[in-house]
């Protein structure tokens, strides 16, 4: 499956458990809802997936965890906070990076409407000539935020 299905089953999982839990949960209660409804999808999905850290060669540790992985080729972090704030991306892009998966989505579930799937500030992340990432944003980063799209290439396109 490509990149954008899993995207677009994933945001559509993530509507179908706010719609059926609404906000203002813990949010280990929406990613056991979400790992639910993802697998009833057909979708390959892990949950708290260590994350080794690597310094030079040597495995300094695995401490984090990342929420959900979806066919290895999405991470999804869920969160519950009144406002998405910019530890949160760098979070995920670090995830991104440490795994080498091309994708993520940052979803908050504590908000008062999901607006039916539509995303309403999209974050893509390409790496420049240097390497590293540019982000683009499209809208103040602690807004109503229901979900944020985070992608490493070069292929700037929304969805």
């Amino acid at each position: 499956m490509s990149i954008d299905n899993l995207i677009y089953e994933s945001v559509g999982a993530a509507m179908e458990v706010y719609n059926h839990l609404g906000p203002g949960l813990l949010e280990s209660v929406y990613e056991k809802a979400m790992i639910y409804e993802l697998k009833s999808r057909g979708l390959n999905v892990s949950s708290q997936l260590p994350v080794e850290i690597k310094y030079e060669d040597v495995i300094i540790g695995s401490d984090l965890r990342l929420d959900i992985i979806v066919e290895n080729k999405l991470i999804i972090e869920l969160k519950s906070v009144e406002c998405l704030m910019p530890v949160h991306f760098k979070q995920i892009r670090t995830y991104m990076k440490l795994l080498n998966v091309p994708a993520g989505l940052l979803i908050n579930f504590n908000v008062s409407d999901f607006k039916q799937g539509r995303l309403r500030n999209i974050h893509i992340a390409v790496p420049d000539e240097r390497g590293a990432q540019a982000v683009e944003h499209r809208q103040d980063q602690c807004s109503n935020l229901e979900a944020v799209h985070i992608r490493i290439g070069t292929d700037n396109h929304f969805i």
